[in-house]
């Protein structure tokens, strides 16, 4: 150690000549790897650290970096900025600014990434660099936030060290505590003497220390705990240090007090939403059909044990079914997520298929089938369409999601998006469903490839065959009501929306064919028989109808209806694009719908156990009044016994909602943890429950976050009982309705 410090002064340099008129203010960064340079007019000009000609590091202007005038540089609504104080200092009662607009103040906030300003209006604006895109290595100062003015020129600024607070004074003799992010005035004292000649802020560890003009110093203590809570903090869209907009963000958690907490709720009331939602779209069909099933189908012997079995279902741990969900089902179904997509339609329809076969059979023969024989039938049945979604699946994946809808950009035509040769088609003869969710995302960056420069936003368009998939079902539809309304014309009947005598008589000749074929008698297995081939031979010349025209027409169609202007093809038909959105859906595997099943299977249970309650209380004279006038069991179920136990399938459903939305361990662990607001199908989520469990263990007693999961669960208590007070209003309308049947 030495008695004295000798420093020796090696380079300097005069930068003035870069600034257009007097400087009056100087932010430096704490790294001192940049300086704001502020004049009077309210020019800002920035210094960055680089090496000069000696290898000494110096601080030079940016070339392409020009001056920005805070005074009007983005404007708020069509506004210069010296008209919006004016408007914001008359609706808080301040009057009109006098004397010219000037930059009176100037100085970092904690972290050295927001720019305070102030001048001599009051005015008091937070700036910080944006980037245009995340690959912007040139990010530009933007005016973000803007605080309540005072009631005199600003003098300076001071900020707090432990959070994004700082006091700000003006020559009033005014002293105000703002906190940045959430745009709240802490606390607001006068000193003594107006003109303030230094403050410090030190928030919670201290308070404020105010010097006046006369000398005399002031100290105040300051509660400025949640400082950085608002009701904008919470629900409303905030910009964020380092991001590119305004947007909703849950982050409590940071390696550093110059981060910005983000306590927005958004997020967790989306996820505990879309975790509800997926759930009840799986449990829904499933246990209020299943109710239905065997209340009024199932054999009570039969009924007997499958109720209770339902019912002890319910007790399931959750912890169990998320266990199973994460850990197994996610893993299993990713590889295989197009034969699941495949099974939901193909085991539904061969059920229907079958139901409507069996209700053509005669009684003498389906009386002969017993209660055991039957739940034999429909296992099978459900193990056939399994084998054929085994079977159909991979090929749909082919044929609905193909390679070439979400391949490398570099084995793509720009233009056609056809491989661009024979080995880039053999790699991209597949399909694949992970890949093609994604393959419609725009490119973040110009890309060289071999066939050249591919512009930033370019995109393979797809859908193309799904969308032809769809538009199927329509058109075979249309074209059986078009056949059957052509027969009514030729050989008379209904059709076109009016009764038809018959161009040429002797009626159908197939109706005549058919009835010649089955034979005089109605009650033996052959004339179903008949009676299915003719009408399976209906449905198959309806569906070739139906493939045709949407072959031929969906193409016109999608590019009617979703067409995008493309940057190397013009305008392209994308109906992916419609469905996904500029930046596609990235396939996770622990994502909404593996939630959904697994919270299905806890929801099911209750909704199946109330809603067959429900059903089995309707008095039988209602059944046997129906019966007894014509109707079959079905018709019956549908139009007397369903509507009158609307009410309490409707409360099945509610609580079973109720359940999804509190349901916390199957979210954690199936979920994947993720705040976000997108409610797509193919992402995570985080709910507040599941919020509530991770993070309260790990927050500070009476802290910020701890206050906020509190907060947040009373929310999550407020929709439940908001939805379940409105269910109680619809359920005892319907019982009223009932009541005057």
């Amino acid at each position: 150690m030495t008695d004295e410090l000798q420093a020796e002064t090696l380079f300097s340099a005069d930068v003035s000549a870069d600034i257009k008129g007097k400087p009056l203010r100087l932010a430096c960064h704490e790294l001192q790897t940049e300086a704001w340079v502020a004049t009077e007019e309210g020019l800002l000009y920035v210094f960055r650290r680089a090496e000069g000609s000696g290898g000494q590091p110096l601080l030079a202007r940016p070339a392409d970096y020009p001056a920005i005038d805070v005074f009007s540089f983005h404007t708020e609504d069509g506004r210069k900025w010296g008209e919006t104080v004016a408007a914001m200092r008359e609706d808080q009662d301040l009057g009109a600014p006098a004397g010219p607009l000037r930059l009176t103040a100037l100085d970092y906030l904690l972290g050295g990434t927001s720019l305070l300003v102030g001048d001599s209006h009051g005015g008091v604006q937070s700036w910080f660099a944006v980037r245009e895109t995340p690959e912007d290595n040139n990010p530009r100062l933007r005016r973000i936030h803007v605080h309540q003015p005072g009631a005199g020129a600003i003098l300076g600024f001071c900020s707090c060290e432990a959070n994004k607070s700082f006091a700000v004074w003006d020559e009033g003799g005014m002293v105000r505590g703002i906190h940045n992010t959430s745009e709240r005035v802490i606390f607001e004292e006068r000193v003594a003497a107006p003109g303030a000649t230094k403050v410090y802020y030190a928030g919670n560890a201290g308070g404020t220390l105010g010097l006046d003009a006369s000398g005399k110093l002031r100290h105040w203590w300051v509660d400025a705990r949640h400082a950085e809570v608002s009701f904008k903090a919470l629900f409303g869209r905030v910009w964020y240090e380092g991001f590119m907009a305004p947007r909703h963000e849950w982050q409590t958690s940071s390696g550093t007090d110059d981060v910005e907490p983000k306590y927005s709720l958004m997020p967790l009331v989306i996820g505990s939403l879309k975790g509800g939602l997926y759930a009840l779209l799986f449990a829904i069909p499933l246990a209020v059909l299943g109710a239905i099933y065997t209340s009024e189908f199932m054999h009570r012997n039969v009924r007997a044990v499958v109720k209770p079995t339902m019912e002890v279902m319910a007790s399931l741990p959750s912890v169990v079914l998320g266990f199973l969900g994460a850990l197994y089902f996610a893993p299993m179904a990713a590889p295989i997520m197009p034969t699941l997509l495949a099974g939901l339609v193909i085991c539904p329809g061969l059920f229907m298929f079958f139901g409507w076969v069996w209700q053509q059979l005669p009684p003498t023969l389906t009386g002969r089938v017993g209660p055991r024989l039957t739940l034999v039938i429909l296992l099978a049945l459900l193990l056939v369409g399994a084998f054929a979604a085994t079977a159909v699946g991979p090929r749909a994946e082919a044929l609905l999601f193909p390679a070439t809808e979400g391949a490398d950009p570099a084995l793509l035509d720009p233009r056609t998006f056809q491989p661009v040769n024979e080995e880039a088609a053999r790699k991209l003869d597949a399909g694949n469903f992970r890949i093609w969710t994604n393959g419609g995302a725009e490119l973040a960056r110009a890309t060289n490839t071999p066939q050249g420069l591919l512009p930033k936003g370019w995109w393979i368009p797809g859908g193309h065959n799904l969308f032809k998939a769809l538009m199927w079902l329509p058109f075979a539809l249309l074209a059986a009501w078009c056949l059957r309304s052509l027969a009514a014309v030729m050989f008379g009947g209904s059709g076109f929306w009016r009764e038809w005598r018959g161009l040429l008589s002797g009626g159908n000749p197939l109706t005549a064919l058919r009835h010649r074929i089955a034979g005089g008698s109605r009650t033996g297995v052959w004339p179903v028989m008949v009676d299915v081939s003719f009408s399976l031979g209906f449905a198959v010349i309806a569906g070739l109808l139906g493939l045709g025209l949407s072959w031929l027409l969906a193409p016109g169609i999608e590019g009617l209806l979703f067409s995008y202007q493309h940057p190397t093809a013009e305008r392209v038909a994308d109906f992916r694009r419609f469905l996904t959105g500029p930046e596609g859906w990235k396939f996770n595997q622990t994502n909404s719908l593996i939630v959904g099943f697994s919270m299905g299977f806890a929801v099911i249970p209750i909704i199946y156990s109330i809603a067959e309650d429900a059903l089995s209380t309707v008095p039988n004279q209602l059944r046997a009044a129906s019966l007894a006038c014509g109707a079959s069991r079905w018709q019956t179920t549908i139009t007397v016994v369903a509507p009158a136990a609307a009410s309490g399938i409707f409360s099945a459903i509610v609580i079973g909602l109720g359940r999804a939305l509190g349901e916390t361990m199957i979210v954690v662990m199936a979920a994947g943890g993720t705040p976000v607001m997108e409610l797509e199908p193919l992402s995570g989520f985080r709910s507040l429950s599941a919020a509530i469990a991770i993070e309260m263990p790990e927050a500070p007693h009476g802290g910020t976050l701890y206050r906020t999961l509190f907060l947040g669960g009373l929310l999550l208590f407020a929709v439940t009982f908001v939805i379940s007070t409105l269910a109680e209003l619809v359920r005892m309308r319907l019982r009223r309705k009932l009541s005057r049947m």
